[in-house]
C-alpha cells in the first residue's frame, strides 16, 4: 500500500538509530554522529548533546532525519506535514513479513487513540477528550491526589528504600486508578498489561514476537475496560470514565471504543512519564541542594521548580514522525516517506534557548520547555502530570528537612529510548 514505504523505513529507522548495545559513551572514540546517538540513547548519557550540536543543525543515516536544536523540533512537532500515525503502518508492515492478519485490536487501537492519530481524526479526539484534562477540570480531583500523595509520603517513611518502586509508581497507579473509578485490587494486572504495551510508543523494541504478546495483552486490557465503560454508561459516576462518556462538542460524541482506548492510553502513556519525572526531579534536588532549601523556604516556588525539572531531565527524551509530504524543517529538506527521530531532551538543552542549559535554576526566565510536546500533539496529559507532581512535592518537601542518595550512581532505566528515568533511586530521609 501506499503508506507502507514510510511504514518499514520508519521501523528500520527506530531499529538502527537505537541499536542495542551496552557500551557507555566514549566522546574520544565517536566518529558519526549516530553513533554517539546509539551510545547516548543506550546509555541514557546527556554528554551526547553538546556533541551533536557542535556538528550541526541536523543529522541522518539510516533513513532518518535527527533533530536536536529546540527550534527545528518545536517546528517539527508543529508541522502538519509530519505524521505520528505509526500503528496502523507498523501493523501492515509486520502483517506483510509475518502473514499474520490477526492484528485488529492493535490496527484500531492505532486509529482511536489519540497519541496515535493525524488531523483531521486527531482534533475531534482531543476536542473531546481534552476537555476532561483542563486544569479547571482537573482541580476536583484536589482531594484525591492530595490524599493519596499525603498516604504514599507516610508509607515510604515508615519503609524507606527505593524512592522509583516504594514512592513515585505507587503513587501514580493510585492517582490513575482513582481517577479512573478503579479498584485498587486491580493495580497489578493493569500495571503489567499498560507497562507492555507501552512498547507501542517504541518501534525500535517491536519485534514479530514482542508485538504478538502486545496484541494478546490489549485485548485482555481491552476486555476489562469495556466492561467498565458499559457499566458507566449505565450508571456514571463522578470519575473520568463517566467524564469522557458524557462529554458531547458540537453534537459528537466518544462511542464506547473510543473511551475504552482512552482509558487505555492514560496509564500506557501517561504512568510511566510521570513516574519518571518525579525521579529525576527528585534526583536534581538532590543534585542542587540550594534548589531544594528554596522550596523549603517557600513552597509557592514549586510550579517552576516542576518547569524546570521537566526541562533539565526531560521523562520523554525522543518521539518519532514520518514525513507525509515533502517540506524543510530548520535547514533540512525532508523527503516524503523519510522518517525523523525528535530529541526532546536535547532540545531542552539547547545553549541557544536556555543560558547555561545544564545548571537546574528553578529562577530562569520561563521558555516553554519542549519536555512534553508541543502544538497539535502536546501531551492531553501535562497538566495532569504537573498537577501529581506538585502534589507529591508538595506533601514529601515539608516533611522532610534533608534527603540523600544510598547510591552514588543510581542506576538509569536500561529498557526504553524514549523514556529517561532511574530504575531506582534509592534514598535516605531526614524529617524534620
Amino acid at each position: 500500500m501506499d503508506s507502507e514505504p514510510g511504514a518499514l523505513c520508519f521501523y528500520a529507522c527506530c531499529c538502527n538509530v537505537g541499536a542495542r548495545n551496552d557500551e557507555r559513551f566514549p566522546e574520544h572514540r565517536t566518529t558519526h554522529p549516530v553513533q554517539s546517538i546509539r551510545a547516548g540513547i543506550r546509555a541514557q548519557s546527556l554528554s551526547v548533546l553538546p556533541y551533536l550540536a557542535a556538528r550541526g543543525s541536523y543529522h541522518r543515516s539510516h533513513g532518518a532525519l535527527v533533530l536536536t536544536r529546540y527550534a527545528d523540533v518545536k517546528q517539527a512537532l508543529s508541522s502538519q506535514h509530519l505524521s505520528s500515525a505509526a500503528i496502523p503502518d507498523l501493523v501492515h508492515a509486520f502483517q506483510a513479513k509475518t502473514g499474520s492478519t490477526d492484528l485488529h485490536r492493535l490496527y484500531e487501537l492505532g486509529r482511536k487513540a489519540i497519541v496515535f492519530t493525524d488531523r483531521p481524526e486527531h482534533a475531534r479526539l482531543r476536542r473531546l477528550v481534552g476537555r476532561c484534562f483542563t486544569r479547571d477540570k482537573l482541580e476536583k480531583w484536589d482531594g484525591l491526589l492530595s490524599g493519596a500523595a499525603l498516604a504514599q509520603v507516610r508509607r515510604f517513611e515508615e519503609t524507606g528504600g527505593d524512592f522509583v518502586a516504594g514512592l513515585a509508581g505507587p503513587f501514580c497507579m493510585q492517582v490513575l486508578l482513582g481517577l479512573l473509578g478503579l479498584p485498587l485490587s486491580d493495580a497489578a494486572k493493569i500495571d503489567s498489561w499498560t507497562t507492555s504495551m507501552r512498547y507501542l510508543l517504541e518501534p525500535g523494541f517491536l519485534t514479530p514476537q514482542r508485538l504478538v504478546k502486545i496484541y494478546r495483552l490489549l485485548e485482555d486490557c481491552f476486555v476489562y475496560m469495556q466492561d467498565v465503560v458499559r457499566a458507566r454508561r449505565a450508571n456514571p459516576g463522578d470519575d473520568l470514565v463517566s467524564d469522557l462518556l458524557r462529554h458531547d462538542v458540537d453534537d459528537d460524541a466518544l462511542d464506547d471504543d473510543e473511551v475504552v482506548y482512552s482509558c487505555i492510553m492514560v496509564f500506557v502513556a501517561g504512568k510511566e512519564t510521570t513516574k519518571c519525572l518525579l525521579g529525576n526531579g527528585l534526583h536534581a534536588l538532590l543534585s542542587f541542594p540550594d534548589e531544594y532549601a528554596r522550596l523549603r523556604d517557600d513552597i509557592a516556588q514549586l510550579p517552576a521548580a516542576i518547569q524546570e525539572m521537566l526541562r533539565f531531565d526531560s521523562p520523554l527524551q525522543q518521539t518519532k514522525r514520518v514525513c507525509r509530504e515533502a517540506c524543510r524543517i530548520g535547514d533540512a529538506t525532508v523527503s516524503r516517506g523519510e522518517a525523523l527521530l525528535l530529541c526532546l531532551g536535547a532540545a531542552n538543552r539547547d545553549p541557544g534557548q536556555f543560558p547555561d542549559p545544564d545548571r537546574f535554576d528553578s529562577q530562569r526566565a520561563q521558555t516553554a520547555n519542549l519536555a512534553l510536546g508541543h502544538g497539535m500533539h502536546n501531551c492531553l496529559g501535562t497538566q495532569l502530570s504537573k498537577l501529581m507532581t506538585s502534589h507529591l512535592f508538595g506533601a514529601l518537601i515539608p516533611r522532610w528537612h534533608s534527603f540523600a542518595l544510598v547510591d552514588t550512581d543510581p542506576p538509569r532505566i536500561n529498557s526504553s529510548f524514549i523514556l529517561r528515568g532511574f530504575q531506582s533511586l534509592r534514598i535516605e530521609v531526614a524529617r524534620g
